[in-house]
């Protein structure tokens, strides 16, 4: 039986080279011709190691020819040829304790270390310039960098892995990530939110414009997300597999859900549409919980799409459709930008008693703390907020400077070194931090 994937490779294979006409088989071959092109030769390098074909004069590596190696070391020239690219697949299913990519290399093919294991750091050089779908699928990765050289990435190629952080250079032209979610910053796209996160409710930011194919596949540690109104369009399989995730708020100003969007998401429960939604793809919710009802707006298109494909719905409000949690969160934030800072406490500890889970609002709350002076209990609240997001620098900082009143000068260094980690472009980090330095030397 075909799993999800490959019914949606189809059917997208269908419809590109169709155009959703039935023709004839030679007209498909001819199609495929065209897209697929005449293949080069591979063939077998001197050492009898590794194999490759020649494309623009330079070398695509299309495998290795070894049964087992520890430690794959990519070559930068093979038979006089410069290696150039990882083929589409080349080391697809292997195993490696450590893998080094030459500075000649420029791309990274389709699923070039699909399922590979054994390695859990990559260095992707600044020479490589484009990477192909699903180049890292399921491989054992918990720390990568994306570096500046890269302006072309097709989806979520870390999908499965275990990462918790995806690193972003500051210069890099396109892409950034924020809070270790990576987004293509041109066009507004979030395309990878990493598997092994550990953040029950993910509140998509503002401005971001659409949540690209696979973005949240099998992202198991979320449970709530929530979709701001700049979203215009969710695409397919956005957040498919996702197996813990139960509520989703979709806000008003999106239009378009995907494809597979929300397909085998077997715990949810709750998914509130605004009036705005005009278009739903196809099995949006395919294998998702006999449980699931749909919050819709009366007389929206959300509720036609609900009938006529037999799930239970409830009517909303249109106000019902903004969340609580955003609202608490902007609230929480404009009473601590204004001083109020018993105000933003009272705020930040109603939202904990309905959602004990979110980050943001012990963070908040450890803030609102830190100001009114009461440095044990920011500690306290801070320690939560890291455990339920350990990938924010805020959080860091502003535990840092509750040890540094504490006079705890060691433990504010530590935490003040983590957040240089995440943001290494934050100067008043490096200048708290050497103060705390200076003051344990005292």
């Amino acid at each position: 039986m075909m799993d999800i994937y490959q019914l949606k490779g189809m059917d997208l294979m269908c419809r590109k080279l169709l155009g959703g006409k039935m023709i004839g088989v030679l007209a498909v071959l001819l199609v495929l011709a065209m897209v697929v092109g005449v293949a080069e030769e591979e063939r077998a390098d001197a050492s009898g190691q590794w194999t490759y074909v020649v494309e623009d004069g330079g070398a695509t590596i299309t495998g290795y020819l070894e049964e087992s190696v520890d430690d794959l070391v990519i070559p930068s020239e093979l038979d006089g040829y410069a290696v150039t690219a990882i083929g589409n697949e080349a080391f697809q299913n292997r195993y490696f304790t450590s893998v080094t990519i030459p500075n000649s290399v420029t791309h990274i093919g389709k699923m070039a270390f699909c399922n590979a294991s054994g390695f859990s750091n990559m260095t992707i050089l600044n020479s490589v310039t484009s990477i192909g779908e699903w180049a890292f699928y399921g491989c054992d990765l918990t720390n990568v960098s994306i570096p500046a050289s890269v302006t072309y990435i097709l989806g979520n190629i870390f999908e499965l892995c275990p990462l918790e952080y995806i690193e972003v250079a500051a210069d890099n032209p396109v892409y950034e990530q924020v809070g270790g979610v990576l987004f293509d910053k041109q066009h507004g796209v979030l395309i990878a939110y990493p598997s092994a996160r550990k953040q029950a409710l993910y509140a998509i930011p503002e401005g971001v414009l659409r949540i690209g194919e696979y973005a949240f596949s099998n992202c198991n540690g979320l449970e709530g997300v929530i979709i701001p109104g700049t979203v215009v369009g969710v695409d397919d399989c956005a957040f498919l597999k996702c197996k813990s995730l139960t509520d989703v708020t979709i806000s008003e100003g999106t239009t378009h859900i995907g494809y597979l969007s929300f397909a085998e998401c077997v715990s949810l429960t709750s998914v509130t549409f605004p009036a705005s939604v005009a278009s739903i793809s196809y099995v949006p919710f395919s294998g998702c919980s006999d449980e699931l009802t749909l919050s819709v707006i009366e007389g929206s298109y959300a509720e036609q799409f609900a009938e006529e494909n037999d799930i239970p719905y409830t009517y909303s409000k249109g106000s019902d459709v903004v969340p609580v949690q955003s609202s608490s969160l902007e609230r929480g934030r404009e009473a601590l930008d204004a001083g109020a800072y018993e105000d933003a406490l009272g705020i930040f500890e109603a939202a904990l008693t309905e959602h004990p889970d979110v980050a943001a609002y012990h963070g908040g709350r450890g803030e609102a703390l830190l100001y009114l002076r009461r440095y044990e209990e920011t500690v306290i609240s801070l320690n939560t907020a890291i455990e339920l997001d350990p990938t924010i620098d805020s959080y860091y900082n502003i535990r840092g400077v509750a040890f540094h009143e504490l006079q705890k000068y060691d433990e504010a260094i530590v935490d003040y070194t983590r957040a240089i980690e995440i943001d290494p472009n934050n100067a008043m980090y490096f200048a708290i931090r050497g103060k705390a330095y200076r003051q344990l030397k005292d």
